[in-house]
């Protein structure tokens, strides 16, 4: 094909050279007349050996004659032949592909099918295209078939089949030199979505209601803002349609007639729920399409820019119906379903659309009844849709669903009435308006609240709303995100692969992360722990990082885990700082957005105390209380979901972040200290960890890093995560599972639990853009007591450096005073 531009012919024939064709010229000349661009492709007619050698074929007019009268049609997605005029270039876009294999062909049509740039015939009554040979090999079974089916999938988007590379999407049918153009409304709106997928695996949908075209403005104003450009509108009267037309936004197909939005029938109930039934079936046809969706209300804001990222692991999601509402019911004006769920995804639909069907039949056609009459107050969110939606998902789909915080999506009633996220520190993500429950009336209401972009050509202009006033914040950004990673391990493979795993499928926001894998060789090089360590370098060297460099230190011999954790960090770039994972340390897709939401925040904040950040959500305390191994202000911190961070004394070893100043100077005291007082013990007084390093001193490096933060009073950052589910479980931003090694054991045969943390799969609590100075924080010691001044820390140590064994762990009364 890349040898059209050397012909001298005005038309190109591509075909298999196993093919026989009836005359093609008058054919083509009639296509020609009334298309100028057009591709003829047809279906072949297929005779197998036997016969064709019975009926002694000697001309292509009596296999021609044989095959109209015994031959059989081959299947729909096999295309033998493309017929085209030679300024097509029809292969100009094409990916390398290997021809005459199989998918090669349903790519070129699916991708003619869905552009504009040719119109596809089907031509399989007007050609006769036959093949005479015995049955073939499958063409999955091929050699190169893999390859052309990898190629396929990624330039479609992992398109269920072959797309609409077959002839039943064709744009028109030549029959007896009549060419008819394709009308089937579900082939046109299958065409349409495959036309918007080319750059996502999930399309955005936005319903407007009847009369609520100024609200459509208002929201292509703040889509445009958080960067969503491409979405469906799907108009319910014909104002909103023709905006939508005016401004080239997409619309699909529709079979029902759009009327004026000042008619009562616009604004009926039966009329409204005909719309919200063809919108279903829209929504279905995605799913079938093997494509993920988000279904959003025009009375949805997009606060920040929506990434579908956030909810991809997830089946079913959407926003709680209500505040009153049970916790598994949610929202018509905001739900989607995931492409790994698509096929889930469609037959939910099928049901759902039934269900709504069933229910129009028994309504009158009563024009003043109107969709308002419908719904409670003061949450207008109440329909048709949303009652059948829930009523499947509770028959049949409750285990697939999440349903999404409102730190996520939050509703109008918690912003602006309760003020819930405020207290929080949060900016969602999405608000949706449930307070509106009327066109002029929500109006009314934006324009109050200043949520009304002002719009000159549809440029947009943030408004000073009370939101914004609310949740003020500077959101600082430094360019390529300066963090590097370094994981640790020995002889875990497997656990080696679920921690690069969980850091390759986080969201980087196209910043550039390195990585350093640091192999140790086991102490022991038995025959089983040396067949772990060759495993571990097969994951570390075939590990492919997307988003840096990656870089494999392994040097062949046995370090030990204080060495392999204390090294010196030297940044690349101007504020880069260390996070170091040890190998059953399992990463959740958005720690990255906390991460550098709290560095910008940070790295600004100039606390000279402040050695870095965690990850982990603190659930133990070492620190050894006169009263109570657990004190009841930990319990209390955790459970008060208006302390978003605190200031803690102990270090995580599990996703710590580190600064490399603090970081450097402890690597080179302990350093110099191990070597010149060999006898020394690092032990801050009264913790429990000490009875830990006395039985086994090479088995805890921690106490080292601890002693530096008691001699310099240092601290670090956590996050206190909200609390979300019935099951009254807490996140975290990572998980530790606790694998066999130095520090957890377990029986044979028995595997440990993970530790008893429930990772943030998704952003249910989005990263803050609203901070506090850290001084501000709630500040702990190693015990959890509250510190009022972090000046007392450092003096704490000169204080308890002449106290007697300071290895022990019995609490004296002096430490309280």
């Amino acid at each position: 094909m890349t040898g059209d531009y050397n012909t001298n012919t005005e038309f190109i024939l591509f075909t298999n050279g196993d093919i026989s064709f009836s005359p093609l010229r008058s054919v083509i000349t009639k296509v020609s007349q009334e298309i100028p661009n057009f591709i003829l492709a047809g279906q072949r007619i297929d005779i197998h050996t036997s016969k064709a050698m019975s009926g002694n074929l000697t001309t292509v007019r009596s296999i021609l004659s044989l095959a109209l009268k015994e031959g059989e049609l081959h299947g729909e997605s096999a295309i033998d032949y493309f017929i085209y005029p030679k300024r097509l270039s029809v292969a100009q876009q094409m990916p390398p592909f290997l021809l005459g294999n199989w998918k090669w062909d349903n790519w070129l049509l699916h991708d003619h099918i869905i552009s504009d740039r040719a119109t596809v015939v089907d031509a399989t009554h007007d050609i006769h295209a036959v093949h005479v040979g015995a049955t073939a090999k499958s063409l999955n079974q091929r050699p190169g078939a893999v390859y052309n089916s990898r190629i396929f999938d990624s330039s479609t988007f992992g398109m269920q089949g072959v797309g609409m590379g077959t002839f039943r999407y064709a744009d028109a049918v030549l029959k007896n030199g009549h060419i008819v153009r394709n009308s089937d409304i579900t082939i046109a709106t299958t065409k349409f979505i495959f036309g918007l997928a080319k750059t996502s695996e999930t399309l955005v949908v936005v319903t407007v209601p009847c009369g609520f075209t100024a609200q459509l403005q208002n929201w292509v104003s703040w889509a445009d803002r958080a960067g969503l450009r491409s979405f469906i509108v799907f108009p319910m009267d014909s104002a909103a349609a023709a905006f939508a037309r005016e401004q080239k936004l997409p619309l699909p197909p529709l079979t029902h007639r759009l009327l004026d939005p000042s008619s009562s029938e616009c604004q009926s109930v039966k009329h409204t729920e005909r719309l919200l039934v063809e919108r279903n079936y829209l929504l279905r046809n995605i799913s079938q399409a093997g494509l993920g969706f988000v279904s959003l209300s025009v009375n949805t804001l997009l606060l920040e820019p929506f990434r579908v990222s956030s909810v991809r692991n997830k089946e079913i999601y959407g926003q709680r119906l209500s505040a009153n509402s049970t916790p598994t019911e949610i929202s018509d004006g905001m739900w989607g379903v995931s492409a790994a769920f698509s096929k889930g995804g469609a037959k939910l639909l099928r049901s759902v659309v039934a269900c709504q069907e069933s229910i129009l039949e028994k309504i009158p056609d009563q024009h003043e009844v109107t969709v308002k009459s419908l719904r409670s107050e003061p949450y207008c969110v109440r329909n048709i849709a949303a009652a059948c939606l829930n009523s499947e998902i509770k028959k049949n789909y409750a285990g697939s669903l999440t349903v999404l915080s409102e730190s996520f999506v939050a509703s109008g009633h918690s912003i602006f009435e309760l003020q819930r996220p405020q207290r929080r520190g949060l900016y969602p993500a999405v608000l949706h308006q449930d307070l509106l429950c009327g066109a002029d009336e929500g109006m009314a209401l934006l324009k109050q609240w200043n949520f009304v972009l002002q719009q000159e050509r549809f440029d947009v202009v943030m408004p000073q709303s009370r939101l914004n006033e609310a949740l003020q914040y500077v959101h600082h950004t430094h360019g390529r995100a300066a963090l590097a990673i370094r994981v640790l391990t020995m002889n875990r493979p497997e656990q080696l692969a679920n921690a690069l795993a969980s850091l390759q499928n986080a969201d980087y926001e196209g910043d550039r992360v390195d990585v350093e894998i640091h192999i140790d060789y086991p102490p022991k090089p038995v025959a089983s722990n040396v067949r772990l360590y060759n495993a571990v370098q097969e994951v570390a060297k075939s590990f492919q990082w997307k988003h840096g460099v990656l870089k494999v230190v392994d040097p062949g011999t046995h370090r030990g885990l204080f060495d392999m954790w204390a090294q010196p960090f030297e940044p690349q770039v101007d504020g880069q700082v260390l996070m170091v994972l040890e190998d059953d340390n399992e990463l959740s897709p958005v720690y990255y957005q906390w991460f550098k939401a709290l560095l910008g925040h940070l790295s600004n904040s100039e606390d000279p105390r402040l050695y870095g950040f965690s990850l982990q959500r603190q659930h133990s305390i070492i620190g050894l209380r006169a009263d109570q191994k657990y004190p009841t202000s930990f319990i209390d911190l955790r459970m008060d979901p208006n302390r978003l961070f605190y200031r803690y004394q102990l270090l995580s070893s599990w996703g710590t972040v580190l600064f490399p100043s603090h970081w450097n100077a402890f690597v080179r005291w302990a350093t110099s200290i191990r070597k010149s007082q060999p006898d020394f013990q690092p032990c801050v007084p009264f913790l429990f960890n000490n009875i830990w390093y006395l039985n086994k001193p090479t088995h805890i490096w921690t106490i080292w890093f601890n002693y530096y933060i008691y001699m310099h009073g240092l601290y670090s950052m956590y996050v206190n995560y909200a609390r979300y589910d019935v099951d009254g479980r807490y996140f975290s931003l990572l998980k530790n599972h606790r694998a066999n090694g130095l520090h957890f054991k377990s029986k044979p045969k028995t595997k440990r639990k993970p530790d008893m943390q429930d990772m943030l799969e998704f952003l249910m609590e989005p990263a803050p853009k609203m901070f506090l100075p850290p001084a501000s924080y709630p500040l702990y010691d190693f015990y959890l007591q509250s510190v009022s001044d972090a000046q007392l820390l450092g003096d704490r140590w000169r204080f308890m450096s002449g106290v007697g064994d300071k290895c022990q762990v019995n609490h004296p009364n002096m430490l309280d005073q």
